[in-house]
């Protein structure tokens, strides 16, 4: 199959980088949704699409685990008397996800590299919400760590674009440097998440031969590859400690660093929400608590009793798939495993099938997986443009000679 190339513009791809270029611009009603959004649903009125099942089957176990998770919402808001604002606004972020589904598999199942394009839109769109859109209640600090997350999107669009045209060790190179910058700027997830996708690039780029090939000596070479991460987070975290223990990264992340040091959890304090929302799961494992259930039997504070939270405070969720478990209980939850699973499966070989597009495909599965496990749920868009474009990718492997080896 001939990859198209990326400078050959068609409709479509002016279509895809003016999604791109607005999907960060927010409205509020009934919850937050891109303008972005209401532009792919008014494109249905004109490219003809219509909801129902594909005839690629993995797109299908998407849309029904998404309705799954959309009936795990109806029974806890239930069962638990959630007021009807916020069961509207749950309901309505998974119902939003099914009805982008068709748009984004129609714009990229003949031509995934156009997701190049969207991300370039999606960078530029993310540097004008934060410069135009920006909230006035920001302190300096919170300015200075979402400055990082305002350019984050622009530099994976960079740094894919450059691995696209050839440019391999640029490409890392850029990416590397963007890391190491916002680990100077209280972002320690991005350097960690960005310096493991370069290692993965630089180990893929070890291998040589055709598709085939490649993902055969990739998968023997495995051992390996868990071995060189090992070897990366060793080095990440001796290199935070290093940097953050002798006041190089100022003096923020010097009291931060300190403060979770000696903690009872060490660094993985900074992650509490998580620990919170597992105690959660743990105790209402199947219902869940329903959409944007408030902590009424101080839960938390069971959990932690040095919590300072009003027993009014939101329950925390600070994950996709903490959140949605919490929320929606394990029909929510099913849904992320689910995108986990196809991210196994991709990182281990389908992530070689399309030469051209290994360092996005790299850089977004890294940061995809940091999401799902770590960050609160948002942009439903990028999210699928990922997912996607997972499932369109591992699809072509017959066509790319690698039989069922993706399977």
């Amino acid at each position: 199959m001939a990859i198209p190339k990326l400078s050959a513009l068609d409709r479509k791809d002016t279509l895809i980088f003016f999604i791109g270029l607005f999907s960060m611009i927010k409205v509020r009603f009934l919850g937050t949704f891109g303008i972005s959004e209401i532009l792919v649903f008014c494109s249905y009125f004109f490219i003809g699409l219509r909801l129902g099942l594909s005839e690629n089957k993995r797109m299908n176990h998407i849309v029904l685990l998404a309705l799954l998770w959309l009936i795990g919402i109806f029974i806890a808001d239930r069962f638990n008397d959630i007021n009807l604002i916020d069961s509207l606004k749950g309901s309505f972020n998974v119902i939003f996800i099914i009805l982008l589904i068709p748009f984004v598999y129609w714009i990229l199942k003949d031509k995934p590299e156009r997701v190049i394009l969207f991300w370039i839109g999606n960078g530029i769109s993310s540097l004008f919400a934060f410069y135009f859109q920006r909230v006035d209640l920001y302190t300096e600090f919170d300015a200075d760590v979402w400055r990082v997350y305002a350019f984050y999107p622009a530099f994976i669009a960079l740094s894919g674009w450059l691995y696209y045209k050839g440019r391999v060790f640029l490409s890392c190179i850029v990416i590397e440097v963007f890391a190491l910058w916002s680990l100077f700027h209280m972002s320690r997830n991005i350097f960690l998440s960005m310096t493991c996708a370069v290692s993965l690039i630089i180990f893929i780029e070890w291998i040589k031969g055709s598709s085939f090939d490649r993902i055969k000596k990739y998968r023997q070479k495995l051992f390996y590859l868990l071995f060189m991460f090992g070897v990366v987070l060793i080095g990440i975290y001796y290199t935070y400690e290093y940097l953050a223990s002798n006041r190089y990264l100022g003096e923020p992340a010097y009291n931060k660093y300190i403060l979770q040091k000696y903690s009872d959890k060490g660094l993985a304090s900074g992650r509490g929400d998580a620990f919170q929302s597992l105690y959660l799961i743990y105790k209402n494992p199947v219902v869940g608590y329903g959409s944007y259930a408030r902590d009424k039997n101080e839960l938390v504070r069971q959990f932690d009793s040095k919590t300072n939270s009003d027993r009014h405070d939101l329950l925390p969720g600070h994950s996709y798939i903490l959140g949605a478990w919490v929320y929606a209980g394990i029909g929510g939850a099913v849904f992320w495993f689910y995108v986990l699973y196809l991210i196994f499966l991709f990182i281990r070989g389908g992530i070689l099938l399309n030469t051209k597009l290994i360092g996005i495909n790299v850089l977004l599965t890294f940061q995809t997986i940091w999401n799902i496990l770590f960050s609160p749920f948002s942009d439903r868009l990028n999210i699928l443009f990922y997912i996607i474009l997972v499932i369109i990718q591992m699809n072509l492997s017959k066509e790319y000679g690698a039989g069922k080896e993706t399977d």
